[in-house]
Formats: structure tokens, C-alpha cells, sequence
């Protein structure tokens, strides 16, 4: 990654005054900024936006990456977030990936450019590579949350996945079922490896013989959990429990089973994971385990803070816990005689 000093060998000019170059501070001569800014063109150099805001007094914002903006689990997400700033004075700045990892860089490549302090980065898709990675690159602090990093390699905060997915699938194993389909998203991101890994190994431990049409690919939203519970009953269904990976496809999934026929619960017990508000006023209200979203963005928005006032803030990396909202969703599977 390129530095200042590099910049300084390529142009010849002192590190003072490359430093006013970039950080628009004091006298510098137009030809002079031009020459500076070409090479940092050429070193594909991006100054560590925490010392440039410094240099101008101006370091306010906190910038806010989210995967979407889709669904009522981000609404909360940029609540808080907006809570905490606003409580303290602070500019947030907020942007969207687009759900497509490619696009999730680029708004936080975005951000840079728009001279936030710190970055807080809700990712579903980047890898801990691709997170070291841009890390590095922009010289710039990241929080990442829903992600995990080794805590000597910067600021990581997640939920516990394979502990929410424990929750829900045993509740409805403790209600006698062993047919237990599940609806998520493919296991190629962390969060879609983890929650179909736990799932598979748990009917595993409990002897119960896994069928391919049990598992049906979903999105987060509820016309996919729709279309998977519809995809589900095309291939002959036979489950008693679903598992569904979020609400909003327990929500389309509910909808589907009952243009079936299907009751609920008697026919098709269901739990999830989010805890949406609308969870509970459901018909039935929908078991689900609740993410401790609140508490994870308060403690991400804490260490943002304390970065921008300057202050030294070892690397973390912190794992919050939710639990299980048992609701009626879910009956005790009884056996047809």
C-alpha cells in the first residue's frame, strides 16, 4: 500500500509539503498540487482519512454501510445508529451494497471519498480476506458487524449463528418433530455456511435422515420465502416443522402453506430467526429467535466514537447472544394413528 514517503520519492517534494497537498491545509502552489495529485493518481494512494480530518478539524461523520435497505431488520439497524449520532452530535452517513459483494466495497469506497471519520460496515457477503483486505487499503477505521476477525486484526462485532440456529431447530425437535424443512440462503456467504451447517449437523446427531427437497433456497425477503414454500410443496413436502432463516421468509413462507390448505400449526410448526416487530401479532405469532441487533449497534457505535475522540481502542473481536421468543407458532407433533 502506498504512503506518503512514496509520494514524496516520486516527486521530490518534502513530506510537509505533500502532507498540505493532501490534506488542503496551507500554502501550496497549484503546479505543485497537480504534480502531488498525479502521483497519488498513479500509487492509487488514499490518505488515511482520520489524520486528514484532523488536519482540517472537520472529522464529524461516521459513515454507515448496510447490505440493503430492504426489510424491517436494517430499519433497525439505521434507527439506532441514527439514535446514537444524533444523541452525540455526530453526522452519519449511510449507504447500501445493494446485496452484491462487489457493490458493498464500492459504498464504502464511497464513504471514503465523502471524508467519514469511521466506517461502521454491515456486511453479508465480504469474506474475512476481502475485510483485511480493504481494511488495509483505505487506512481508514472499519467496525464490521455480522462479521468475524481475528481480535488482534481490527474491530469485528457479530451475533452467535450456530447458537441461534441450535435455538430454533431444537425447540421444534422438543416438540416431538424430525421432519424439519428449512428455508435460507445458500451456504456460500459466513452467515449462509453456518446456519445450513448447524442445521445438517443436528439432524445428523439426532439420526434423522436429511431428503434434498428439505432445504429450499431463499432470500432474506418474503415474496422468496414464498416462492421456496410453494417450491417445497411442489417437490411433495412431508416435513411437520420448518426452520425458516429469517421472518420475512417465515412470513411469505405462512402465507403459501395456508393457500395449501395447510393449518397453522397443526399442519406445519414454524420458527425462525430476527424477531421482527410484526412477529408477535401474527396468526399464530411466530416463534423466532431475537437478534441482538440494539445491543451490537450501540457497542459498534461506542467504538466509533471513542476512535473519532481520539482515543486508543484495542482491537475486538465481540460476539453478542439473542434468544428464543417461543410464541405459539410451534405444536407438539403427534403421530397419526
Amino acid at each position: 500500500m502506498a504512503t506518503i514517503n512514496d509520494i514524496c520519492r516520486i516527486t521530490g517534494f518534502s513530506k510537509a509539503t505533500v502532507s498540505r497537498a493532501i490534506n488542503e491545509t496551507g500554502q501550496v502552489k497549484e503546479s505543485t498540487r497537480k504534480v502531488i495529485h498525479a502521483a497519488m493518481q498513479q500509487l492509487n494512494f488514499r490518505p488515511n482519512l482520520v489524520a486528514q480530518a484532523l488536519a482540517n478539524k472537520s472529522g464529524n461523520s461516521i459513515g454507515l454501510v448496510v447490505s440493503d435497505f430492504d426489510g424491517a431488520h436494517f430499519g433497525h439497524l439505521l434507527k439506532n445508529a441514527a439514535l446514537v449520532a444524533d444523541q452525540t452530535n455526530k453526522q452519519l452517513i449511510v449507504t447500501d451494497g445493494h446485496n452484491e459483494p462487489e457493490r458493498e466495497k464500492q459504498a464504502i469506497y464511497s464513504l471514503v471519498d465523502r471524508r467519514c471519520s469511521v466506517l461502521i460496515v454491515y456486511t453479508r457477503h465480504m469474506t474475512e480476506i476481502d475485510m483485511l483486505s480493504i481494511q488495509q487499503e483505505i487506512g481508514l477505521p472499519i467496525i464490521f458487524i455480522g462479521r468475524s476477525l481475528p481480535s488482534h486484526c481490527g474491530y469485528s462485532i457479530y451475533f452467535d449463528n450456530e447458537h441461534a440456529t441450535k435455538q430454533a431447530v431444537s425447540h421444534l425437535h422438543s416438540l416431538g418433530h424430525t421432519r424439519i424443512a428449512y428455508f435460507g440462503p445458500p451456504a456460500i456467504t459466513p452467515t449462509g455456511i453456518v446456519r445450513m451447517d448447524t442445521y445438517r449437523k443436528m439432524l445428523l446427531e439426532w439420526g434423522i435422515e436429511y431428503q434434498e427437497h428439505w432445504y429450499q433456497c431463499s432470500s432474506f425477503n418474503i415474496a422468496e420465502g414464498y416462492r421456496a414454500a410453494k417450491q417445497y410443496l411442489t417437490k411433495g413436502g412431508g416435513c411437520s416443522a420448518l426452520f425458516a432463516a429469517s421472518d420475512s421468509i417465515a412470513f411469505g413462507a405462512m402465507q403459501a402453506f395456508r393457500e395449501a390448505g395447510l393449518l397453522l400449526p397443526n399442519d406445519m410448526s414454524i420458527a425462525s430467526i430476527d424477531d421482527e416487530e410484526i412477529s408477535a401479532y401474527l396468526s399464530p405469532p411466530l416463534t423466532t429467535y431475537r437478534l441482538p441487533l440494539t445491543e451490537m449497534v450501540h457497542h459498534a457505535m461506542a467504538v466509533a466514537l471513542k476512535l473519532m475522540d481520539g482515543q486508543e481502542v484495542p482491537f475486538e473481536s465481540k460476539v453478542f447472544r439473542g434468544e428464543l421468543k417461543i410464541r405459539s407458532s410451534g405444536i407438539t407433533y403427534i403421530t397419526s394413528s
